[in-house]
């Protein structure tokens, strides 16, 4: 473990941000045009750059700034203002989806695990009886996002954290808007579209909110292996408490999300043909209109590869609305990235780069470039590994049907626990690493332990020797 691994922020959260679109000063109709025909009124849809509209808490940390790109990161495909009527129709629920931070100079990772949502905007004024019924109740929504900014993936928790800050925003909203007769002025207030004097009653609502954000900021890490936090954000009768652990070095690495997610979406074959592209360190892109679904399989497929670790670019959300994100599938170093799927059509892409392979979540199928060949991994150890991974998934779908007495208790942890197993089984077969302590000699030990790994008597020794286990040492050896 290297010594920025060991390096443990303090912080459970670093920041909360509101990001969308800022409205202007002055006071707006619910309408951008205005006629005497309804058919005349209309409602545009337009995309702008996002922006961040509060921030908690307001200045930065020293060791570490908020980023200023973390608003295309909250909002990959732009902000998005559009008529309430073209959202009919289409799902309400937040979106909820973790994109990764990176800094440049030391490479340390922080997590965005971020709530998308559509809300009404500059929507101050209540139409008049006339208007309400020429525009039929038409009015502008706004994509919106609330983020959670860490140094650590507690994705379940956060994830569970931010959906109740929304329903406290919303709870506090519709108080606040029957007290003044503001129509969401807590949002408004929020999101810096309030530019009046703030009423005593909503002064109140915004300031119980703050206190709780403040609260949840200011809650500290646990000792990794030694430590837990329990906190409880809402009364015991309302809301379970939320505990955070870390394991020790010694053990797996903390995994808070689905990693058996790219076997259940794109099946355990095309997922196994991905997981050796990563693993031979071909360029990987992965795309899907579910921004969740694809930063969940880039992280899983990451993950899956210990106790190997993978050495090079990995941005599980790359957002189309970023300027020149195009430049980086014209890297010269292997990648894993995940985009969304119009990410080519926003960046005017014609021709896609030929040493990539793109795979499509929403189709299930992965496209190699003629010139690029993936080798198959050693038959008998692969057929094992699927097979496990088969049981393990067939396991968790009996274990939902409901009334299945044998099903027994097998639910999703269980069963990304029998990924992570049939991963290291796999890599400790034969075929693979199995023994591969006996080819290995130890350089040096001091400052820092350099051992080399002996190939040539190591692939001697296989069993079976294969093209992919050949290119799978050769890589290792250069990166030693």
């Amino acid at each position: 473990m290297s010594d920025k691994d060991k390096e443990l922020c303090p912080r459970l959260i670093d920041y909360l941000v509101v990001v969308g679109k800022r409205g202007s000063k002055k006071r707006t109709t619910s309408v951008s045009q205005q006629s005497s025909s309804a058919s005349d009124a209309v409602i545009k849809s337009v995309v702008t750059y996002p922006e961040i509209l509060r921030r908690y808490p307001i200045n930065d940390h020293k060791d570490f700034l908020l980023p200023i790109d973390v608003t295309v990161f909250c909002q990959p495909e732009g902000c998005l203002t559009q008529s309430s009527l073209n959202r009919k129709g289409q799902s309400k629920e937040p979106q909820f989806f973790v994109f990764m931070l990176t800094e440049k100079d030391s490479a340390k990772i922080r997590y965005g695990m971020c709530l998308n949502f559509y809300r009404s905007f500059d929507r101050k004024e209540k139409l008049t009886s006339k208007e309400d019924k020429s525009f039929g109740k038409d009015y502008p929504v706004s994509l919106t996002s609330l983020c959670f900014i860490s140094h650590h993936p507690f994705t379940t928790a956060i994830h569970q954290l931010v959906l109740l800050l929304k329903k406290i925003i919303d709870a506090c909203n519709h108080r606040a808007s029957l007290k003044t007769g503001a129509k969401d002025i807590i949002w408004s207030v929020l999101s810096g579209h309030w530019h009046e004097a703030i009423p005593p009653e909503a002064m109140s609502e915004l300031k119980e909110i703050e206190t709780w954000i403040l609260m949840l900021l200011s809650s500290p890490i646990p000792v990794p292996g030694k430590t837990k936090v329990q906190l409880e954000v809402m009364p015991p009768a309302v809301s379970n408490s939320y505990e955070f652990a870390l394991p020790d070095h010694t053990r797996f690495s903390l995994v808070d999300f689905p990693l058996h997610l790219p076997f259940e979406l794109l099946g355990v074959d095309v997922a196994i043909k991905v997981l050796t592209a990563v693993m031979l360190e071909f360029k990987v892109l992965i795309q899907s209109r579910n921004y969740n679904a694809v930063s969940m399989c880039v992280l899983s497929f990451v993950n899956l590869l210990y106790p190997l670790e993978y050495m090079f670019p990995v941005i599980p959300l790359l957002p189309s609305y970023m300027n020149s994100a195009e430049q980086l599938l014209l890297a010269p170093t292997p990648f894993l990235i995940g985009i969304p799927s119009s990410f080519f059509t926003h960046r005017h892409l014609r021709e896609i780069p030929t040493d990539v392979i793109i795979i499509d979540i929403d189709s299930n199928t992965i496209t190699v470039p003629d010139d690029l060949y993936i080798p198959e991994l050693p038959e008998q150890d692969a057929s094992r590994l699927k097979d496990d991974l088969r049981q393990a998934l067939t396991r968790m779908s009996l274990s939902m049907l409901p009334n299945n007495p044998d099903a027994g208790n097998f639910g999703v942890d269980e069963v990304d626990i029998a990924c992570r197993v049939a991963m290291v089984k796999f890599f400790n077969s034969p075929n693979v690493f199995g023994n591969f302590s006996e080819h290995t000699r130890t350089l040096r030990l001091y400052p820092r332990p350099v051992v080399s790994l002996q190939v040539e008597s190591f692939l001697r020794s296989r069993p079976q020797p294969t093209q992919f286990i050949t290119d799978l040492c050769r890589l290792t050896l250069s990166l030693t």
